[in-house]
């Protein structure tokens, strides 16, 4: 397999990447980005350690000076690469995957990721060798919790709220290194579950989307009586809600929140979304008085538009939320706060907020196809009286339903997404579509 992947670098360790490889990153890191002083960071995988040493000395090699920001979440890793004026940095970590997976987020100056072609850049900068400098790069340590904390603290306004209750789950994650020190700061009623940081996630998957893995935290904010729980993946830039009844919202209807608290203080906001969002979405922010944008799926999609529309926040289906504030970065703990604000704002509780959010049937399924070309295009032939578009995939919408069929972009998968104002036009619609495909 490829470890170069359009959201960064990623394999099994020991199989896929190991310390020679990590060492020869980043070296390679050193030449593309010709950088003076970056930053390092980890997350809690038992490989990450060594990963960032072989990194560390692969940059240093290359002349370049290196700052340690030891175990934190990714988005504090983007903020400190911003606020300490560096000229970019190393994220160890492999994000939602896997335990035995590691891998490397590079930023450059301004802290955005290097995506797609520019990951692959680095590779054919490895083949065709790296000649070695005369200079090593010094070696420091520093400590950022407290500013990352400061400027979370800053996100939203939380003087005016009600004090909530609120059960968090980092899932064992590098989100926990922030928690605590957040926790002695923001004006609610904290505790949490699966807090160690362990790199074998022992509590729960690494990945709260996948089936399942919110249920601890469903019954433990009922069983608390708490007013909401917050779920982070491995490391930290996707977040996810649960309910005060137990019940995990989805992307959109958190997406859906967010919006209207932004729109109570920024009335005729634009907000971007992607193409397989519920057109619940889309929907209400326009009920709202906003206005929403569509674009493709990811953040190479997302942050273009955002950029282009000046909107205030860019909303995944994949828990991902985009804040125009932070510097168009992925986070999980700003959308997380203002989330709270939110509904600390709200007098009724969330399980009655949502009650509206999600008024559509859907249903989303992953298929291996042998050739999905040839699959998309017996798509486009068979709706070819439905209005089509092709922003991300092909998206076939008709009066009452909709369609969106897209490929992965790792794997010989069609990703499928369907929708409709009524639960038996979905499921007849989305029998017939996985049919023609199968």
């Amino acid at each position: 397999m490829s470890i170069f992947g359009s959201y960064g670098i990623r394999g099994i360790w020991g199989k896929d990447l190991d310390a020679t490889i990590a060492r020869d990153l980043g070296r390679a890191f050193a030449v593309y980005q010709k950088p003076k002083r970056v930053a390092v960071a980890r997350d809690g995988r038992l490989s990450s350690p060594e990963m960032c040493r072989a990194v560390v000395d692969g940059l240093r090699s290359q002349g370049v000076n290196v700052v340690d920001i030891g175990v934190i979440p990714v988005d504090a890793f983007y903020h400190s690469v911003a606020h300490l004026k560096l000229d970019g940095g190393a994220m160890i970590t492999a994000s939602h995957n896997p335990s035995e997976w590691n891998g490397v987020k590079f930023v450059d100056g301004d802290a955005q990721l290097l995506t797609g072609d520019k990951n692959v850049e680095l590779g054919k900068i490895i083949e065709r060798g790296i000649p070695d400098v005369d200079s090593i790069g010094t070696f420091s340590t520093r400590e950022v919790i407290d500013e990352f904390v400061d400027f979370l603290i800053s996100v939203a306004d939380l003087k005016r709220c009600r004090p909530l209750n609120v059960v968090v789950d980092p899932g064992n994650g590098a989100t926990s290194a922030v928690l605590l020190s957040l926790f002695a700061r923001a004006p609610f009623k904290w505790s949490g579950i699966n807090m160690d940081i362990d790199g074998r996630f022992p509590g729960r998957g690494p990945d709260p989307k996948a089936k399942g893995v919110l249920e601890a935290l469903g019954r433990t904010v009922a069983e608390r009586r708490a007013d909401v729980g917050i779920a982070f993946d491995a490391d930290g830039d996707r977040m996810f809600l649960v309910d005060d009844l137990g019940h995990a919202l989805s992307g959109e209807e958190t997406g859906i929140l967010l919006a209207r608290h932004f729109l109570m203080e920024r009335p005729g906001a634009s907000f971007v979304y992607n193409v397989v969002c519920s057109h619940a979405v889309r929907d209400l922010i326009t009920a709202g008085g906003g206005i929403p944008v569509r674009a493709g799926v990811g953040s190479l999609h997302m942050k273009p538009a955002i950029a282009r529309t000046n909107a205030v926040m860019g909303i995944e289906t994949s828990g991902h939320y985009i804040l125009r504030e932070y510097n168009q970065l992925d986070s999980g703990l700003a959308p997380a706060m203002v989330a709270l604000a939110a509904l600390a704002a709200e007098s009724r509780p969330l399980s009655k907020l949502r009650e509206d959010l999600d008024p559509y049937a859907h249903d989303h399924q992953d298929l291996r196809v042998v050739d999905p070309m040839v699959t998309m295009e017996l798509i486009r032939t068979k709706y070819r009286d439905a209005i089509l578009d092709e922003l991300d995939g092909v998206t076939v919408e008709y009066p009452d339903w909709w369609c969106n069929v897209r490929r992965s972009n790792t794997e010989p998968l069609l990703r499928v997404t369907i929708e409709a104002k009524k639960r038996e036009v979905m499921e007849q619609h989305f029998k017939e579509l996985l049919a023609l495909i199968e």
